[in-house]
């Protein structure tokens, strides 16, 4: 007698799976960074290993990695992080393609951004109070401070101070929100309040649309 037994098998392939990145506007000579946490996911029961990561297409010179950089292993059931920057140097929108090398397969998915143009500039980087006695305040009226480059008008939401020193520093009139017309500047009457001796400084800082 002969007994031949039956050996079953399956062979199983990953699952990889990625999406498209939009790194949406960024102003034209500034950087936009954004981490994908789920770039890469793999959803199946066996791991797949990233072999590269290559940008190409028409815009591929604004497109970079940040982070995240292949090889790499991506478990079953997890997904892998990878950060972009979109560094836009002219107006208009912007594509390329992402070519994911992965078990000797390309999977292609597509980048975007948008330039946009400036719209505010700085009028003063520096506005300097001098030196005052401590426990004294020194007003500076009527300081110019940003300015609309643009060709439409532009709402400025709100006016805060900011660190290193927030506190000594604060504006009598002309901040909050305000619309700033085309080619005009925004005038601040701005008050330093002197509390300890030695050099201090603060950032005016303005949110707008």
């Amino acid at each position: 007698q002969q007994d031949i037994s039956d050996s079953v098998f399956s062979i199983v392939t990953p699952d990889p799976l990625s999406q498209d990145v939009d790194m949406l506007q960024c102003l034209v000579g500034t950087v936009r960074d954004s981490s994908i946490v789920s770039f890469l996911r793999n959803p199946g029961t066996y791991p797949y290993t990233v072999d590269s990561i290559r940008i190409t297409g028409p815009s591929a010179s604004m497109f970079t990695m940040v982070s995240g950089f292949p090889p790499f292993e991506v478990p079953a059931g997890t997904e892998k992080p990878v950060e972009f920057r979109f560094q836009p140097t002219s107006i208009g929108t912007k594509v390329a393609q992402v070519l994911i090398y992965v078990n000797g397969e390309i999977i292609r998915q597509n980048l975007r951004g948008e330039g946009i143009a400036p719209q505010l500039s700085v009028v003063n980087s520096i506005i300097d109070f001098g030196k005052i006695i401590v426990g004294t305040q020194k007003d500076t009226l009527r300081a110019l401070t940003i300015k609309n480059i643009g060709t439409v008008p532009l709402l400025i939401t709100s006016t805060y101070h900011a660190g290193p020193n927030a506190t000594d520093f604060s504006t009598r009139s002309g901040g909050g929100s305000f619309t700033l017309a085309p080619n005009t500047s925004a005038e601040l009457d701005l008050r330093f309040s002197a509390t300890k001796q030695f050099r201090t400084s603060g950032r005016l800082l303005f949110d707008y649309n």
